[in-house]
């Protein structure tokens, strides 16, 4: 390995450990009131008002506070702190089917990853949203075929049960098509994983 770069052999040649300010640089910005959430995760950490920071507490809050936001991008902003807070969906007068269809699925996977024990089916009763509803959503209203309870109960065990290999198998037999089958794969993923730790149970 060539050492061109911070001149210490054993580190990567993208290491920038040497890299120094070329002059003093003014931080006008608050790492905690100033940052998205960051009063409120300080707060939950319990590092309030005359409590000191240390590099240890400095870095789980900047840990926590990456962790809130990927989460909160990764789900749309949607976030059900207890089984009760998911309550029937309103949307907008100005939404488009669109952006309906695009709410429904941000809102069923947020519950669904949020509360993995829950059926997806009784998700749904909660967001009062129809399985037809469901399904238009996730095709865009490309369905071919609209699942009874029954079956998509059927179909949520296939998935949780799926080996990698299997999908396309599932997506024939309950008339899914291919193209959904990113969503309905990301859809059951925490069940899926849950259900590997866990002896087989969910």
């Amino acid at each position: 390995m060539t050492t061109e770069q911070c001149g210490i052999a054993s580190h990567e040649e993208s290491c920038l450990c040497d890299v120094r300010p070329a002059k003093s640089v003014m931080v006008s910005k608050d790492a905690v009131f100033d940052m998205w959430q960051g009063e409120r995760i300080a707060e939950i950490l319990g590092y309030v008002k005359g409590r000191e920071w240390t590099n240890d507490t400095i870095l789980e809050y900047l840990e926590t506070l990456l962790y809130v936001h990927d989460l909160w991008a990764e789900y749309g902003g949607i976030y059900y702190a207890n089984e009760s807070d998911i309550i029937p969906l309103q949307f907008p007068e100005s939404y488009n089917n669109l952006q309906k269809w695009k709410l429904i699925r941000d809102s069923v996977m947020a519950a669904a990853h949020q509360h993995p024990t829950m059926q997806i089916i009784d998700i749904l009763k909660r967001l009062n949203v129809s399985l037809e509803q469901f399904i238009c959503a996730v095709s865009i209203n490309k369905h071919k075929h609209v699942m009874t309870e029954d079956e998509f109960r059927n179909f949520s065990d296939s998935m949780i049960n799926a080996e990698d290999r299997g999908y396309a198998g599932i997506a024939r037999l309950f008339q899914t098509g291919k193209t959904t089958m990113t969503y309905w794969k990301k859809l059951f993923r925490v069940s899926k994983d849950i259900k590997k730790s866990n002896s087989g149970k969910v």
